[in-house]
């Protein structure tokens, strides 16, 4: 990537709100990840969802833990 890139991407995204610069970070993840692609097994979108966790620090929880975790937080909605 060109310096001129990178300069224009920073100048965008510092005018953004930290929860949408948060986003443009997840999505150029998504993509760096998409196109590094090494264990061609997974889907990119297994990939990305894996490198998420790891990077906001949730890595560590099972499907079940996730499953009993959106059961609560329905139960506290209804």
């Amino acid at each position: 990537m060109n310096a001129r890139t990178v300069e224009r991407l920073l100048e965008v995204v510092e005018k953004l709100p930290e929860d949408k610069a948060s986003e443009v970070l997840d999505f150029a993840q998504f993509l760096l990840v998409r196109s590094r692609q090494a264990d061609e097994d997974k889907l990119p979108i297994e990939i990305w969802a894996e490198e998420l966790a790891r990077v906001h620090g949730f890595d560590h929880l099972t499907e079940d833990d996730v499953a009993r975790i959106v059961k609560e937080v329905r139960r506290e909605k209804s």
